[in-house]
């Protein structure tokens, strides 16, 4: 991805406002424009679109801000690993709105109040480039989500400045880390307490039968399903015309479940399903295209 790619998706992302903002934007614009959705904005996206530049390695887009803020902003502090170029911006949020200088929470000389600010968190797409050139040959090559928040500040000028923030994975911004997978067999059965192994002999089973139609008169398409209980399963077709079970109950289903039918149209089964609901390992699949009659 070029550099002008990932500012342009910072350009082209939403912007959003939490609804508190939005409310002091409402307000305090109307006697300031300073503070108004237009200025506030277009600040936000300016902010987000320097970071890109320089994670793209055009450094000197970050020149107004202290140089340890502005290192620290590119490189995360004991991670190890800074943002790879190209990234691509998904989302950006105005989160916080102040208006007025106020006292800081823990007074430092020289620092002893803080100017109108605003907060920006931006979510965006990446992979990490790792300083030991040895792990993942430097770069990670999976894609991660990451989540960034910068700090603008109203200066002296008049205009918003960016005045510092930091970046990080989104498990690490949430403080957990979510991974799925596909359940085995295994642990479905020992998930629902179902004794492993095929049911006895002559024990019945049932099965959901799921079958997608449309009907061409009226080009009306949906999906039915019927329980059957039987000792095996059900076939879709044998060759001859034989049981044909699961596809003259879902047509028959489908015909009824078609508000539409005229009772003289001819439903196209599309797409047929037979899952047995009372064991494992009974998955039978059958595509059709062909009328039912």
């Amino acid at each position: 991805m070029s550099k002008s790619e990932s500012v342009g998706l910072v350009q082209a992302v939403s912007l959003e406002f939490y609804p508190a903002v939005a409310e002091t934007m409402t307000e305090a614009g109307a006697r300031d424009e300073r503070f108004g959705a237009d200025l506030v904005g277009r600040a936000a996206r300016r902010a987000v679109a320097a970071w890109a530049r320089a994670v793209d390695g055009d450094e000197a887009a970050l020149a107004g801000m202290d140089p340890n803020s502005a290192y620290f902003l590119l490189h995360p502090p004991f991670k190890g690993w800074q943002v790879a170029s190209g990234p691509r911006v998904t989302r950006v949020e105005v989160t916080r709105l102040t208006t007025e200088t106020r006292a800081t929470q823990i007074p430092v000389m020289g620092y002893e109040t803080e100017p109108p600010l605003v907060m920006v968190e931006f979510r965006f797409d990446g992979r990490r480039r790792f300083d030991d050139p040895v792990r993942a040959g430097g770069t990670a090559g999976d894609d991660t989500i990451f989540a960034g928040r910068l700090e603008l500040r109203l200066a002296d000028s008049g205009s918003w400045q960016l005045y510092g923030g930091h970046v990080e994975t989104l498990d690490d911004f949430l403080g957990y880390t979510f991974t799925s997978r596909r359940e085995t067999p295994e642990e479905y059965r020992q998930r629902v307490g179902w004794s492993p192994g095929p049911p006895a002999v002559g024990q019945p089973r049932e099965f959901r039968i799921t079958a997608g139609f449309t009907e061409d008169d009226v080009k009306f398409g949906s999906e039915a399903y019927a329980l059957v209980q039987t000792e095996t399963a059900p076939a879709h077709h044998t060759p001859g015309g034989g049981d044909r079970t699961a596809e003259w109950i879902t047509v028959d289903q489908a015909r009824m479940s078609s508000s539409t039918s005229t009772g003289t149209g001819s439903p196209l089964t599309s797409d047929m399903t037979c899952l047995c609901s009372r064991s494992m390992g009974c998955l039978d699949r059958a595509k059709a295209s062909r009328a039912a009659s």
